[in-house]
């Protein structure tokens, strides 16, 4: 278990998943949703995050 917070590609993806939190809810919180590329950046952020923590050995 120690040995998976001390791998790279969870600690890479751990950041990218936290940004796309981030970015989501600044979508909802900051003009209503009217820029749709917020939304969709943080889904691409979130699906790559988690691929790079959970995908590969």
């Amino acid at each position: 278990m120690q040995e998976r917070y001390t791998n790279l590609r969870f600690i890479i993806g751990l950041f990218f998943f936290l940004m796309a939190v981030l970015v989501i809810v600044a979508w909802f919180v900051a003009d209503g949703g009217k820029v749709d590329i917020n939304l969709y950046s943080g889904i691409a952020f979130a699906v790559f995050g988690a691929a790079m923590m959970f995908g590969g050995k």
